[in-house]
């Protein structure tokens, strides 16, 4: 998750779309915390949610209603991407083995490049799973690249997309995760209905690419149809249930 203004300006375009295509009110709902984002959506306080893998398989988990409508493609026209640890070159190029007791910046505990994201790095790369390091979860990608480039943390867990974007200031990537899905649209079964609900896919779909090119950053490049299944494969990243409720200090 990216900050509010961000956030609401890049989704706004779609949500009018999606309204006037619909002809019913749709409206955007805030959330600071993936957390909060699935609450919401598995007790039906929203209908739709703007989620990534891990906050999707513990809605599901939860209300097995709940289920996914759409990917947004990335930039490369793929529907999978890939959670990356990170360093910073400062002199000398950072090395994998270095990572070892080090401290680790995440994003947030409910976000699919968070705990299970960087748990199922280290543990493949080091065979160290991540309770046995100092981590932090400081909120958005972004928010961990700041950390990593000042020192508030040594490393750090992104989205390929945000490394790469930060890679000129000296982000290394020294390993990656396998690839995940997406992040799309998931939908609540029982407040919309299953008409309704398979008519919002049909319309995002249908969408022209003069539309969607005017929409956020990291929704304009088209989507594609999203089923429970898809999901499978990742599931073995983790249970969302078994992520600890804080970060553990060393």
């Amino acid at each position: 998750m990216e900050n509010r203004e961000t956030t609401v300006k890049a989704m706004a375009p779609m949500v009018h779309y999606l309204s006037a295509q619909l002809g019913k009110p749709v409206e955007i709902v805030y959330f600071d915390r993936n957390s909060d984002i699935v609450d919401a959506l598995v007790v039906g306080k929203v209908d739709l949610a703007h989620v990534g893998l891990l906050p999707y398989v513990d809605s599901h988990q939860r209300n097995p209603l709940v289920h996914p409508l759409i990917f947004f493609r990335e930039s490369d026209g793929n529907t999978h991407y890939r959670c990356v640890l990170v360093g910073v070159t400062t002199g000398s190029t950072p090395k994998l083995a270095d990572v070892r007791g080090k401290r680790i910046g995440l994003t947030q505990r409910m976000s699919t490049c968070g705990y299970l994201g960087a748990n199922a790095i280290v543990r493949k790369e080091l065979g160290i799973p991540l309770d046995k390091f100092p981590y932090k979860y400081l909120g958005s990608h972004e928010a961990v690249l700041r950390g990593v480039l000042g020192g508030t943390v040594d490393y750090g867990v992104v989205k390929e997309e945000f490394a790469n974007k930060y890679a000129n200031l000296g982000v290394t990537i020294l390993a990656q995760s396998l690839p995940v899905p997406s992040l799309g649209i998931a939908g609540n079964r029982r407040t919309l209905g299953d008409v309704l609900f398979e008519r919002i896919r049909t319309v995002l779909l249908a969408t022209h690419a003069a539309e969607y090119e005017r929409w956020g950053l990291t929704i304009r490049y088209g989507m594609a149809a999203a089923y429970d299944t898809d999901f499978d494969a990742s599931r073995s990243f983790g249970d969302p249930a078994s992520i600890p409720p804080e970060p553990i200090s060393h």
